[in-house]
């Protein structure tokens, strides 16, 4: 079972809610995972029409405490707790704080692509040029 980001969902024909556009986004998965990600939702979801994969490539990579224990070892609130105004930004770009601890890294570079199906052959292809930022 593969979950999105972000799902637009429409009803169908018959009234039934389907997934129609899916938004993936990457900072810690590869570019060739989320290809894959936008092949599996169209190829494998007949109602799924646009996958749109953003990419986003920090400079250098940092792992973030990911759960309560770690937060605790840190001297930090549980992440329930975690708010956006305990965050600092050092730069536009990053790297990102919270209470001395670095959670993410310096966006250094940034895109989107946008994924369709193509009519006849139903494989997911990109359609148009890659959106750089």
């Amino acid at each position: 079972m593969k979950i999105s980001d972000i799902a637009f969902k429409f009803p169908n024909a018959a009234g039934d809610i389907e997934p129609k556009f899916i938004l993936q986004v990457g900072t810690s998965e590869t570019y060739e995972d989320l290809i894959r990600h936008a092949k599996l939702w169209l190829e494998g979801k007949a109602e799924v029409s646009v996958v749109m994969i953003a990419k986003l490539v920090e400079t250098p990579s940092f792992q973030y405490p990911t759960n309560d224990e770690q937060l605790e070892l840190l001297g930090l609130l549980e992440a329930s707790q975690i708010r956006g105004r305990y965050f600092t930004l050092e730069r536009e770009n990053g790297p990102v704080s919270y209470k001395g601890v670095r959670w993410a890294g310096n966006i250094s570079e940034a895109f989107v692509e946008v994924w369709k199906r193509q009519p006849g052959s139903g494989l997911a292809t990109q359609i148009g040029n890659r959106i750089v930022s």
